[in-house]
């Protein structure tokens, strides 16, 4: 029977203190980014890499999310035959990450969406209604998730929820 104090144990004493040592050492050198950074990118018409820039060339910040809603609108835009440059509606889930007095942010697999202040409007109106019927206790906050119809605007916030294009309120 082997023992602990055994010769052969001591190869493996030492080859588990190194995954030991190793993981320590992982976990200090891994850097979680989560808040808005800088980020840079290939240039395939320069053949140079640059900082991700608004359209006048200024850098801007990004979070990892941020990002990965860049690239699927990228692909959205690139992948479809679009007639006269124009994206199409699209039906989209949605999670409201700000509201105002005027108008509300949500957001969605490609980027920000604004919300109109008429759309608050209804929304909340079928939630109360909702209430009503089902005693669910449930408003409109940041966090709230809800499907629209938006439209591509390509302005601060790249699309729009249009005008009566909510579906579906979680």
């Amino acid at each position: 029977m082997i023992q602990e104090t055994d010769a052969k144990m001591m190869p493996l004493l030492y080859e588990s203190q190194s995954w030991a040592d190793l993981d320590e050492l992982v976990k200090g050198q891994v850097i979680d980014i989560n808040e808005p950074s800088y980020f840079n990118e290939w240039d395939q018409g320069t053949g140079r890499v640059a900082f991700v820039c608004d359209a006048r060339g200024i850098a801007q910040k990004f979070t990892p999310e941020m990002l990965i809603q860049r690239d699927n609108l990228n692909w959205l835009y690139n992948s479809r035959d679009w007639s006269n440059d124009v994206i199409a509606d699209h039906i989209r889930e949605l999670e409201v990450v700000s509201l105002g007095d005027n108008f509300g942010l949500a957001k969605c697999e490609e980027g920000a969406v604004f919300i109109p202040k008429s759309t608050l409007k209804h929304i909340r109106n079928v939630i109360e209604k909702q209430q009503e019927e089902y005693y669910n206790d449930g408003s409109l906050a940041v966090g709230s998730k809800f499907e629209a119809w938006i439209t591509f605007t390509g302005g601060k916030y790249p699309w729009r929820v249009t005008y009566q294009g909510v579906t579906n309120i979680y």
